[in-house]
């Protein structure tokens, strides 16, 4: 039989959904009561700014600092000082190796009166800028002297610092230049040559050079005669060009880096051949002739052409001996009435196949032949 005795484990006659309800019932009763009145500046649209809104300090005054000069710090004596300096190596010769001192005696705390000196593959030195004012420095600047570079293209420079106590450091810096060697460089020479002739006002002519090393210089002499581009530069390439009223000859010259000169002289269509001289040994130009016309028997005339200058030499065909005479067992039968043939060495023949003739006899399939030289003449081209 059951007992009806008071049972505090039965939760005081609660349910037990009532009993586990009970303290969420607790919250909603503080939830739905009346809000309270204090401000809450958590709540607001600018939250954020009660974590600033607090009081700033009551800081002592920042000490003032002098602005120039600075004041003497004492530094090493001069029995214990040392000097060093730094050197920072460039990716070039085109850029300067710059070196700035890092440890020094005295009190000059940017080593104004430190003396420098450079020595090696370089052109001199100056300031280095510094903090970006222009009177602003710190250390030097070298330049690297291309033309003092060595043959490994390796560029070797020799700096001394001397501080306001008399220590010297000395630092050895070394770059890798990439520079044309005149050593080594291939031999500079026309690429392609200004024409021999150019036609005033026809506009430019291109004309260009190779080998050497840069930069070229292009020079034109000659009044009314003019260059694409004049003076130095890197590029192999220019044009050359004329005026109506242009000299009959202009002369262009480019020389490289290495002190090599090629020229050419360039005639225009206002000129013509004057005559200077003639005469049997006339030889002014050597050949080899460049061009005949006519016949042996009448008298071929060979020309040979070198920029203003001509050279002109007839020749004619005399005398003959059938075979088996030759030009070993009878020079007779030519040098009785011919003369050699001095000045174009190598003229073409009859054939148009170049051939030397001098001496004056050659043998041929059917006996002696003689070539006699019969003058020369000298020309030069002249304004009409």
């Amino acid at each position: 039989m059951s007992s009806r005795g008071r049972r505090p484990y039965l939760m005081g006659g609660q349910s037990l959904v009532d009993f586990f309800n009970a303290p969420v019932r607790f919250l909603k009763e503080q939830t739905m009561r009346p809000e309270s009145e204090f401000e809450k500046p958590y709540l607001d649209e600018d939250y954020r700014k009660m974590h600033f809104d607090f009081p700033w300090p009551d800081w002592p005054p920042f000490p003032s600092f002098p602005t120039s000069p600075f004041p003497d710090i004492p530094g090493p004596s001069e029995k214990s000082s040392v000097c060093v300096i730094t050197c920072y190596e460039p990716s070039d010769c085109d850029e300067p190796i710059w070196c700035h001192p890092s440890i020094w005696c005295g009190t000059d705390m940017i080593c104004a009166g430190c003396v420098w000196k450079v020595s090696g593959a370089t052109i001199g030195f100056s300031p280095h800028p510094f903090g970006g004012s222009k009177n602003a420095s710190w250390g030097i600047d070298i330049s690297i002297d291309s033309a003092l570079v060595d043959e490994d293209g390796k560029a070797l420079v020799t700096i001394c610092m001397t501080d306001p106590c008399g220590n010297v450091c000395c630092e050895e810096v070394e770059v890798k230049c990439d520079v044309c060697l005149c050593s080594t460089a291939e031999p500079f020479t026309w690429s392609i040559e200004p024409p021999d002739t150019l036609v005033e006002d026809a506009g430019a002519s291109s004309f260009s050079v190779e080998g050497g090393c840069p930069p070229y210089n292009f020079q034109i002499s000659g009044t009314n005669w003019s260059l694409g581009n004049s003076g130095k530069q890197d590029e192999l390439d220019n044009t050359i060009e004329c005026a109506s009223t242009a000299d009959c000859v202009g002369t262009v010259s480019v020389t490289d880096f290495c002190g090599t000169i090629v020229t050419k002289k360039i005639r225009n269509t206002r000129g013509q051949w004057v005559l200077k001289s003639e005469g049997a040994d006339n030889c002014i130009l050597v050949g080899p002739a460049t061009y005949h016309s006519g016949a042996y028997a009448a008298g071929a005339v060979f020309e040979y052409i070198s920029e203003e200058k001509r050279q002109t030499e007839s020749i004619i065909s005399k005398g003959s001996a059938g075979s088996p005479y030759t030009c070993a067992t009878h020079p007779e039968f030519c040098d009785a009435y011919c003369t050699d043939a001095v000045c174009l060495t190598s003229p073409f023949n009859y054939t148009s196949t170049p051939e030397d003739i001098t001496p004056n006899c050659q043998d041929r399939d059917w006996g002696i032949q003689c070539f006699c030289h019969l003058y020369d003449k000298y020309y030069e081209w002249e304004c009409s």
